[in-house]
């Protein structure tokens, strides 16, 4: 996840501020003062008191999360001169943006993700598509006409209203779910994998993608790592499974440690305990970017790394967090073989809003009969045109 610019001189970085000479040095004077990371509202807060100018226009114009990603850089170097080290929150704006992001996780407020509305019939195709793939057997009863006119005497016979207001499901549309249903059949055979909630964006589910003796594995894997655990870690309730709880050591600004000038692996990650910068807050909650605001600022669960070779295969690169990486480092290889197993389905999800979006019901624009096509003979026809009398009927 490193923001790193190709561009390594601190002092290039406003060579292209586009105010004048005098802007600009107010400006550099304002950042080195500057004892907290700055965030992208308060740069525009400070523009607009003292060079409104520079935001106008898609010319001359300042480019603000390009700014934004120098002054974060300039600050951190300020702090820690040796850190080569950028991430978001240290080195990178909190809200940056990655080139080439996956377009669902872009942001958590819905600014920048969006799709084609889904008409209320395919929502409910996608529904029974969903049911019917839950079903034991379905890949190989789909096939079976007896069965498949069943499922859709079941489908039309339902109160589709009770599911979605003003919804209904037609004799056609069962038929194109069935058809779909047997295309999914093929590539679950094939690849273990079925694709559902499928449009825009999809869920990738399967049963039979990880082997039986796999599952004994992590089985036999969480006992050892339960059986290492002291009373007062494990658990208290029947129902909680977090052997390994993500908020038993988060990442907490103003509290943990980040190595400015490295990075580390399985191999020297333990050597690394207690060294390293500790965490400034990124920013004010209060004046979080609204853009991409996809962090939190007080703290962060901390994933691990992975790794994908030339030959596809995926090995773990990082420590996990709250897992030893040699007391417990069988486990390591087990979840490295779920990783494995699940890279496919992964490929799927992320390609899926680029190459394989598909409408199950195309939209058009919506017509309507005209009622008075003598008046709209001469002009474009429009719900507007009504005839002369009826307009002083409504006038009086």
């Amino acid at each position: 996840m490193d923001c790193t610019s190709s561009d390594g001189n601190s002092e290039k970085s406003l060579e292209w501020f586009p105010g004048t000479p005098q802007q600009e040095k107010q400006f550099r004077k304002w950042i080195e003062e500057a004892d907290e990371p700055l965030c992208l509202e308060d740069v525009e807060e400070w523009l607009v008191a003292n060079a409104n100018n520079l935001l106008e226009g898609d010319d001359g114009g300042i480019d603000l999360e390009q700014l934004s990603n120098n002054i974060a850089r300039d600050f951190q170097r300020k702090i820690s001169p040796t850190a080569i080290i950028r991430l978001p929150g240290y080195g990178c704006p909190l809200d940056f943006r990655y080139v080439g992001f996956w377009p669902v996780i872009s942001t958590n407020d819905g600014i920048r993700w969006y799709t084609t509305p889904l008409w209320s019939r395919e929502l409910c195709m996608i529904k029974v598509i969903e049911e019917i793939t839950n079903k034991p057997g379905w890949c190989d009863d789909v096939r079976h006409a007896h069965i498949a006119a069943k499922w859709k005497k079941e489908i039309l016979g339902l109160d589709w209203s009770k599911y979605l207001s003003y919804a209904d499901f037609t004799p056609s549309m069962a038929d194109l779910c069935i058809d779909e249903l047997k295309l999914k059949a093929d590539l679950y055979e094939k690849t273990g994998l079925i694709p559902v909630l499928d449009s825009a964006a999809c869920v990738i589910k399967s049963d039979k993608l990880v082997p039986d003796a796999l599952k004994r594995e992590l089985s036999l894997g969480r006992q050892k790592l339960f059986q290492s655990m002291t009373d007062s870690d494990k658990p208290r309730d029947e129902f909680t499974i977090d052997l390994i709880d993500p908020f038993t050591c988060p990442l907490m600004y103003r509290r943990s440690r980040i190595l400015p000038d490295r990075s580390i692996d399985l191999t020297n990650c333990l050597e690394a305990c207690g060294k390293g910068d500790i965490l400034l807050s990124p920013s004010d909650p209060k004046k979080r970017s609204q853009r991409y605001n996809m962090l939190d600022p007080s703290f962060q669960w901390l994933p691990c790394d992975v790794i994908v070779d030339e030959t596809g295969k995926a090995k773990i690169n990082s420590y996990i967090n709250n897992l030893h990486p040699i007391e417990h480092a069988d486990l390591y290889t087990t979840i490295e073989k779920f990783i494995n197993l699940a890279l496919p389905a992964l490929d799927v999800i992320y390609r899926w809003p680029f190459e394989f979006d598909h409408p199950r019901i195309d939209s058009h624009d919506i017509s309507y009969d005209c009622k008075v096509p003598e008046i709209c003979a001469d002009r474009e026809c429009s719900c507007l045109n009504i005839p002369a009398e009826k307009c002083k009927t409504l006038a009086a």
